[in-house]
């Protein structure tokens, strides 16, 4: 009887960790779920589809301006991503980071003459937030600013695979008491 429960403990843990994340804009965060918005000549590199890694540039088109990337959550947890900033302009006129729910924060912290940054940052969410990235150019002269982020893992819906009922069912058959 406990072979039979260990087995049963097994298979279930099993089942439950097989389901692993992985670091992509894919599954219900592919490109084609986010909605794009710029003010100004931004752009967002690639723009559809699946992806291990995005970029967005900031406006350089001499009036300044922004590029959004947003998404509505499908389910309560943590969005963690690596980013990466690179702005050969004066820090000050070219910011990235995340938005939450339409409150902005900057990543860059906007300081010295060339910045270069990279990190990591986790953000917790709640379904129906909206989430997204953001480069801002104020004066859209010289360089424009780019906001890599890669290693991106959103909270995702987990299908129960037709798996499940195989899984099911070979409980029940160890469940069930064979005579002696």
């Amino acid at each position: 009887m406990k072979t039979r429960i260990n087995t049963i403990i097994f298979l279930i843990a099993l089942f439950m960790f097989s389901n692993t994340a992985h670091a992509a804009f894919d599954g219900d965060y592919t490109l084609d779920n986010w909605t794009f918005q710029t003010a100004g000549n931004g752009t967002v590199t690639p723009a559809s589809g699946d992806a291990a890694m995005i970029t967005l540039k900031s406006d350089d088109s001499e009036t300044g301006g922004f590029t959004d990337l947003f998404i509505t959550v499908v389910t309560a947890g943590v969005i963690s991503f690596d980013w990466f900033f690179t702005n050969d302009d004066l820090a000050t006129f070219e910011t990235g980071g995340y938005v939450l729910n339409g409150l902005r924060t900057d990543l860059t912290g906007g300081s010295g003459t060339t910045s270069v940054i990279t990190m990591t940052e986790m953000v917790t969410v709640a379904s129906g937030d909206v989430f997204g990235f953001f480069v801002e150019s104020v004066d859209g002269i010289a360089d424009p600013g780019y906001l890599d982020i890669s290693e991106f893992n959103g909270p995702a819906q987990v299908p129960v695979p037709a798996a499940a009922w195989l899984l099911l069912s070979a409980i029940a058959v160890m469940m069930r008491r064979h005579p002696a």
